[in-house]
C-alpha cells in the first residue's frame, strides 16, 4: 500500500488571492467634520443626536427608557438626509472616550438602523435604510471599525468604558448575522466577514499585553468572528481568497488562548455532524448525553448544506495550520520580529495552555471519529475490598523472589497483625505540578474500547491518521528535550538485572540528548500537550478490530512516539507516560506488527508503577486507576517470553558494532524473569480490591501456561523430535527453563501469594473466593516437576483456613463466612481428590479430617 501524500496546507490556496494586506492597511474613512476643530465637531454630534436618541428611545445619559406608544416616524426621509447623518455620526464613533454618552448613542442609533434587517423592522428606521439596507450596512461597518481603534491615555476607568463600546458593538454585529435572514446580500455578508477580520487582526495581532483591551475582547471577537463565517457558510459560501485570508490572519494569533478555545469548541460541533453524515447518525447515537458542544454554532450548523458542511470541516480544520508549531512560536520569523521591536512585551506567555487547548481539541476530534467519550480524570476511589500497607524501606530484587519468595508470602507473623485493618481505606496519592497551576487535567477516554458493534460502518484507523496523524506524531516527539537518566531511573535501573538494564539501553537511549529544532524553552511545561497527542494515537490503534492493516509508516512513528512518551525522569511531570498507560490496556492484544519493539519502553513504565505503594511518577490521576490500566499491560505480555523464547529481541534504533554481541544476548525470554518480578511486586503493594483479583488471576493463567509448556517440551524430548546439536541445545534450555523459572518456582510463589492474601484480606468475600480459586486452579494442574512439600504447604493453608473462618464467634457468622467455607471445602476436596498421594502424608491425613469433622459436626473430637 502506498504512503498517502502530505497534507498540503499551504498549498491549499496557492493559487488564490489573498486580502491580508489590504484589510491591515485599512484607513478611516474620511469625514468632513474631522478637518474641524474638535470642539465644532462634537457640537453637531450633540445638536444631531437629540431627534435620533429620541426615535432610538434613548435617554441623555444613553440608557433605553422603554418604548411608548405612538412613537414617531423617522426624521430623515431622503437618501442625502440619511447619508448626511451617518457622516455625523461616523465622526461620533472617533470622539475620544471622555465623550462616552455621545459614542454610545451613535451605536444604539446603529443598532437602531440595522434592525432593517428583520422581518419587522423598527419604525425608527429612516426609509431609505429600510429600503436598500445592504448599501447602508457596509457604511455603517466602516464607521463601527473606528471604535476599536485604540485611544490615545486610556486609563483603568477609560479601559473599562471602552471595552463595554466594543463588546456592545461586537453583540450587535453578532445580531445581524443571527436573525439577518434572507435580507443580508451576500456582498453583505462577505463584507461582515471582512469587518470582524480587521477587527481582529487590529486587535489581536502580536504583541499581547495581558492587561489590554484586546486581550479582554479577544474571546469574544473570536467567537462572534466564527459564528459569521459559519453564517457566511449557510447561503453564500465564501471564496477562496476569504478562507486564504481568514488562515493567515490566524496563524498571526496564534498567541491567543482564547483563538485556541473558540477553534475546539467550532471543529467539535462541526465534526460532530460530519461524522454523523459520512458514516450515520447512529453513529454517535450512545454519545448523545454527553455531547458538549456549543449551543449557538450548533444551530447555525442545522442550516448548511450537506457539501458545504464538509467543505467548511475540511477548511477551518487546518485554520490554525500545524497546532504543533505552538509549541516553539516564539522561534516563527513573524513573533521574532515582534519580541525584538517590543522586548518588555513576551510574544505567548501562555504557550504551554495554548499548546495543550490546539492538541485537545484535536484529540477531541479523533475521539469522534472513533466514537469514544472523553472524559475528566477524577481519582477511581477505592473499591470496596482496600488493604493498608506500611511501606517498605527496600525492594525486593527478582532473583530474591525466585530464591525466597517475598518476606510477607513466608512469615505468617508480618501480616498477622494487620488482619483486621483488611477493610480500611486509603486515598489515592496525587502529584500536581505547584509550578504550572494553570495546566488543566488530562482527560482519559471511557471506554477505550468502543462500544459499537462489528457491522457498524466506521471510519478506519488509517483514513484518522491521514486527517491528524501528522499533527500528533510530530506533537509527542517535537517538543521533547529529553535527558538520559535521572535520579529515580538510576534507582529502578540498580535494582534490575543487567541484561535488563542493557536493554532499555539498547533501544535508543545511548545518546543524552535528543537533536531538536525548537528553541531551548522549558518542555516539561508542554507535557500536557503531548500527553492528549500521544492519548490519542494509543486510542486509534486501540480502538481499531484486530487484523485491521496500518500503513507501516504510521506505525514506525507510533512506535517512536511510544519509545519517548514512556521515558521519564524527574524534569517531566509524567502526564505522558501515565496516559500511555492509562490508554493502552488492550494495545498488545491488537496484534500491531513490530509492537513488541516497544516492551521493554512498557516494562520500564509499568516497573515505576506496579512494585510500589504510589507510583514513582507524577500524574493527576487516581493511584488505584494508573495500577488497573497497569496490570492489563502487564498480564497481556505475560505469553510472549514462553511463545518467542530465544528469538532475539529487535532494537528500536541501529547501534554500534561493538554492541552486536550484547543485543544478540537479549531475547523475548530474558523478560520472564523481569514480567514475573513485576507480578508479585505489584501483588505485594496492592491496595485495591479488584487489582488485586486481576493479578491473582495472571498468576493463574500464567502458571497454566508455564505447566503446558513444560508438559509439550517433555512429550517432544521423549519422541525424539529435534534431535542432533539444534535439539540437544534445546534440552539444555528447557533444563535451565524448568531449573529458574519453571512449574516449581511458580507453584511455590503462587500458593504463597494466594495464602496472604486469605490472611491479609479474609474480611473481603471476593478477595478470598479469589484466593482460593487460584489454589484451587493449582491443584488442577498436570505438573511433574513440583516438590510434594509445597503441594502439602498448599493442602494444609488451605485447611488453616477452614479453621480460621470456622472459629468465629456465632455473632459474626454470615452468609459472606458460609460461602468462603464452602468454597474452602471445594477447593480442598479437589486437592485430595485430584492428588490422593497426598494423604499419605500423616501431618495432612490429621488436618483434612480434622476440618472435615469440623464442617460435619462443628467441633473437634480427641481422636486426634
Amino acid at each position: 500500500m502506498a504512503q498517502p501524500p502530505p497534507l498540503a496546507e499551504v498549498a491549499m490556496y496557492s493559487e488564490c488571492a489573498s486580502l491580508t494586506e489590504s484589510l491591515q492597511e485599512r484607513s478611516p474613512p474620511r469625514i468632513v467634520l474631522s478637518s474641524y476643530p474638535p470642539a465644532v465637531g462634537r457640537e453637531v454630534v450633540r445638536s444631531v443626536l437629540p431627534p435620533l436618541k429620541g426615535s432610538s428611545r434613548l435617554s441623555p445619559a444613553g440608557r433605553e427608557t422603554g418604548s411608548g406608544e405612538g412613537e414617531e416616524q423617522s426624521p430623515l426621509q431622503t437618501r442625502e438626509e440619511v447619508e448626511w447623518t451617518m457622516e455625523v455620526l461616523g465622526h461620533g464613533l472617533q470622539l475620544p472616550l471622555s465623550d462616552h454618552d455621545l459614542v454610545s448613542s451613535c451605536i444604539a442609533v446603529y443598532e437602531d438602523w440595522l434592525s432593517a434587517f428583520s422581518p419587522s423592522p423598527s419604525s425608527t428606521v429612516p426609509a431609505p435604510v429600510v429600503t436598500d439596507p445592504n448599501r447602508y450596512c457596509l457604511v455603517i461597518l466602516t464607521h463601527l471599525y473606528q471604535l476599536f481603534t485604540p485611544r490615545e491615555a486610556d486609563s483603568g476607568s477609560q479601559l473599562e468604558l471602552h471595552l463595554q463600546l466594543c463588546q456592545k458593538v461586537l453583540t450587535l454585529t453578532k445580531s445581524l448575522v443571527m436573525t439577518s435572514g434572507e435580507k443580508l446580500s451576500e456582498p453583505t455578508c462577505e463584507a461582515v466577514c471582512r469587518h470582524l477580520l480587521s477587527v481582529a487582526d487590529l486587535l489581536l495581532s502580536p504583541p499581547l499585553d495581558p492587561f489590554s483591551l484586546p486581550a479582554r475582547l479577544s474571546g469574544q471577537l473570536t467567537h462572534v468572528l466564527f459564528a459569521a463565517w459559519l453564517r457566511a457558510c449557510t447561503a453564500f459560501f465564501p471564496e477562496p481568497h476569504m478562507w486564504k485570508s481568514l488562515r493567515e490572519l490566524c496563524l498571526r494569533w496564534r498567541h491567543h488562548l482564547c483563538l485556541a478555545t473558540e477553534w475546539s469548541s467550532l471543529m467539535y460541533s462541526l465534526t460532530l455532524r460530519v461524522v454523523s453524515l459520512l458514516y450515520s447518525p447512529s453513529y454517535l447515537a450512545h454519545l448523545q448525553d454527553n455531547l458538549h458542544e456549543d449551543s449557538e454554532f450548533s444551530e447555525i450548523l442545522r442550516s448548511i448544506p450537506p457539501d458545504s458542511l464538509v467543505q467548511a470541516w475540511f477548511r477551518l480544520l487546518h485554520t490554525l495550520g500545524n497546532p504543533v508549531d505552538l509549541s516553539s512560536l516564539s522561534s516563527l520569523p513573524l513573533f521574532q520580529k515582534v519580541a525584538g521591536d517590543h522586548l518588555s512585551v513576551p510574544p505567548a506567555p501562555d504557550l504551554p495552555h495554548i499548546f495543550y487547548e490546539a492538541l485537545q481539541g484535536v484529540a477531541r476530534l479523533v475521539y469522534l471519529f472513533l466514537g469514544l467519550e472523553p472524559r475528566q480524570e477524577v481519582p477511581r476511589p477505592p473499591s470496596e475490598g482496600s488493604a493498608s500497607f506500611p511501606p517498605l524501606s527496600a525492594r525486593p530484587s527478582p532473583q530474591g523472589l525466585r530464591r525466597k519468595g517475598s518476606k510477607e508470602f513466608r512469615d505468617k507473623s508480618s501480616v498477622s497483625g494487620s488482619i483486621g485493618g483488611g477493610g480500611g481505606t486509603k486515598k489515592s496519592t496525587i502529584w500536581y505540578d505547584v509550578t504550572s497551576p494553570r495546566l488543566p487535567i488530562v482527560p482519559q477516554l471511557t471506554p477505550l474500547t468502543s462500544p459499537l458493534s462489528s457491522d457498524v460502518k466506521r471510519p478506519r484507523g488509517n483514513t484518522i491518521l491521514h486527517l491528524f496523524g501528522s499533527w500528533l506524531f510530530e506533537a509527542v516527539t517535537r517538543p521533547v528535550l529529553h535527558a538520559a537518566g535521572g535520579e529515580r531511573g538510576r534507582q529502578t535501573d540498580s535494582a534490575r538485572p543487567a541484561v535488563f538494564r542493557s536493554l532499555v539501553d539498547l533501544n535508543g537511549s545511548t545518546d543524552s540528548t535528543l537533536t531538536l529544532t525548537t528553541p531551548p524553552e522549558d518542555h516539561a511545561q508542554f507535557e500536557a500537550g503531548r500527553a492528549e497527542a500521544i492519548g490519542a494515537l494509543c486510542a486509534i490503534f486501540s480502538s481499531q478490530p484486530c487484523g485491521e492493516p496500518f500503513l507501516p509508516v504510521y506505525l514506525a512513528r507510533f512506535y517512536r512516539c511510544l519509545h519517548l512518551g514512556l521515558k521519564h525522569d524527574e524534569a517531566s511531570q509524567g502526564l505522558v507516560m501515565t496516559r500511555i498507560l492509562l490508554n493502552s490496556p488492550s494495545l498488545f492484544r491488537k496484534g500491531l506488527p513490530g509492537l513488541n519493539l516497544v516492551l521493554p519502553s512498557f516494562l520500564t513504565a509499568l516497573e515505576l508503577v506496579l512494585p510500589h505503594p504510589a507510583p514513582l511518577v507524577r500524574c493527576s490521576v487516581g493511584t488505584q486507576e494508573l495500577r488497573h490500566a497497569s496490570i492489563q499491560i502487564l498480564l497481556s505480555v505475560f505469553s510472549l517470553p514462553l511463545h518467542f523464547l530465544q528469538q532475539p529481541l529487535p532494537a528500536m534504533s541501529v547501534e554500534d558494532e561493538e554492541e552486536e554481541e550484547e543485543r544478540d544476548s537479549v531475547t523475548f525470554y530474558s523478560l520472564r524473569e523481569w514480567t514475573l518480578w513485576l507480578l508479585f511486586s505489584a501483588i505485594e503493594h496492592e491496595r485495591d480490591g479488584s487489582n488485586l483479583q486481576l493479578l491473582l488471576h495472571g498468576v493463574l493463567v500464567c502458571l497454566q501456561d508455564t505447566v503446558l509448556y513444560e508438559n509439550v517440551t517433555t512429550r517432544l524430548a521423549e519422541e525424539g523430535v529435534g534431535e542432533g546439536e539444534s535439539g540437544s541445545a534445546r534440552t539444555e534450555f528447557f533444563s535451565s527453563v524448568v531449573k529458574d523459572y519453571g512449574s516449581a518456582s511458580l507453584f511455590r510463589r503462587a500458593s504463597k501469594a494466594a495464602h496472604w492474601c486469605l490472611l491479609q484480606w479474609q474480611n473481603k468475600i471476593h478477595i478470598s473466593l479469589s484466593a482460593l480459586e487460584l489454589l484451587q486452579g493449582l491443584a488442577q494442574l498436570q505438573f511433574e516437576y513440583i516438590d510434594h512439600e509445597d503441594l502439602n504447604m498448599a493442602v494444609m493453608w488451605v485447611c488453616e483456613y477452614i479453621h480460621r473462618r470456622a472459629e468465629k464467634d456465632k455473632i459474626l457468622h454470615s452468609k459472606d463466612l458460609h460461602t468462603s467455607i464452602v468454597a474452602a471445602f471445594s477447593c480442598l476436596l479437589s486437592w485430595v481428590t485430584l492428588h490422593p498421594y497426598l494423604l499419605g502424608d500423616k501431618t495432612i491425613l490429621e488436618a483434612v479430617m480434622q476440618v472435615v469433622e469440623l464442617g460435619i459436626s462443628g467441633t473437634f473430637s480427641q481422636v486426634f
